[in-house]
């Protein structure tokens, strides 16, 4: 489990899983380019509807994804 978040754990995340651009997770997540810079950027918080296909796309578990998102804190689970 990393210690990152934002922007640097998704494009980890993305170089591990094999992704070249964002436009391709965005599309596979069911989001805008714009509105994924946003939530890991974060800028905005995104629906929690999208938190099956984040962790499906991205092959991570929820709680890693809120904490890379910053709504869930180090130490907290889901």
């Amino acid at each position: 489990m990393s210690n990152k978040t934002g922007l640097v754990w998704l494009k980890e995340r993305m170089d591990e899983l094999g992704y070249k651009n964002l436009d391709t997770v965005a599309f596979e997540i069911g989001t805008h380019r714009g509105n994924l810079w946003r939530y890991f950027n974060h800028d905005n918080i995104p629906n929690m509807g999208l938190l099956p296909a984040m962790c499906d796309v991205l092959a991570s578990n929820p709680t890693e994804i809120l904490r890379a998102l910053k709504i869930l804190g180090p130490r907290q689970t889901v």
